[in-house]
């Protein structure tokens, strides 16, 4: 008998010796029959009898080997319905985990559900267990889903703390050529949708407490959507540039009034070569703009 039969005999035997019970005249001759034709199996009668009785799905198989009373034939019955119990239980592990495959795709796991998809292609579960529809949609499901939650960081202008772009990019490049570019655009966005929201809010507080200067950050985030170019980093790039030169180059145009003939301020040049450039029209800063264009083309 092979050794790791032996190991699941003598477990069962280890689990059921404390479980009490009626002896059984079925689990009673196959101990017997162990005894004489296996008897460094047999143990002891009493824990047995209990183990059999206790555990009788286990014990099914090799209960119907007991009639037989030819000790050859009664050890290959034996060891079959050992070999089959293993299977049994083989079999029944697996179909547990495609139950945590479905469990870790629900609940946005989609990493560690491709581990155990992983693991089945190298040991399948029984033919009955239908795992190769949900690991082979698995990157088309996953990529779906991390597109949705990379799209709301984007629109929320927050990081990506928890390196969604990271997952995207590895199931999107599974799916697709196509998948996988868009999925490397969609991480250039949201990327740069927190740099145009912090812009944004700087600006804003400039306003806030008429401090006449243009941030970095503006600079910074109008270059990083304008390198991007999609539909929805110029609809960004718009705000930032109403935030940055129109509304807060308001405060900066009134705190700072150009004198005919002086060189044009630094932050002003900034506002009205920004205006300028991304076509900006305001009745309110048009005719300053107008006439502080050739004093402040140039940058200093």
């Amino acid at each position: 008998m092979s050794r790791r039969h032996l190991f699941r005999w003598t477990l069962l035997l280890a689990l059921g010796a404390s479980v009490g019970c009626k002896k059984s005249p079925t689990c009673e001759l196959l101990h017997e029959r162990l005894r004489a034709c296996l008897p460094d199996l047999a143990g002891d009668s009493a824990a047995f009898v209990a183990t059999c009785q206790a555990r009788e799905d286990d014990f099914e198989a090799p209960v119907a080997c007991s009639p037989e009373t030819a000790c050859d034939v009664f050890d290959r019955c034996f060891q079959a319905a050992l070999e089959r119990a293993h299977h049994k239980d083989l079999g029944e592990a697996r179909r547990q985990r495609v139950e945590s495959i479905k469990e870790a795709v629900a609940k946005g796991r989609y990493r560690e559900a491709r581990v155990d998809c992983l693991r089945f292609e190298k040991q399948p579960p029984p033919s009955d267990v239908d795992w190769q529809s949900i690991c082979t949609e698995l990157p088309r499901t996953a990529t779906a889903a991390l597109k949705e939650r990379m799209k709301g960081l984007r629109e929320a202008g927050q990081p990506d703390d928890d390196l969604v772009c990271y997952q995207l990019l590895d199931f999107a490049a599974r799916v697709s050529g196509e998948e996988g570019r868009g999925a490397e655009v969609l991480c250039d966005e949201v990327r740069t949708s927190a740099d145009a929201a912090r812009a944004i809010a700087r600006a804003q507080e400039h306003v806030k407490t008429k401090r006449a200067e243009i941030p970095l950050d503006c600079d910074f985030a109008e270059r990083e959507l304008e390198r991007v170019g999609t539909d929805w980093a110029r609809s960004r790039l718009d705000a930032v540039v109403r935030a940055c030169y129109l509304d807060l180059g308001k405060v900066i145009l009134a705190q700072k009034p150009w004198v005919e003939g002086a060189p044009c301020e630094a932050h002003v040049g900034k506002v009205v070569r920004g205006l300028r450039r991304h076509g900006v029209k305001d009745a309110e800063t048009d005719a300053t703009v107008d006439k502080l264009l050739v004093p402040c083309e140039k940058e200093p």
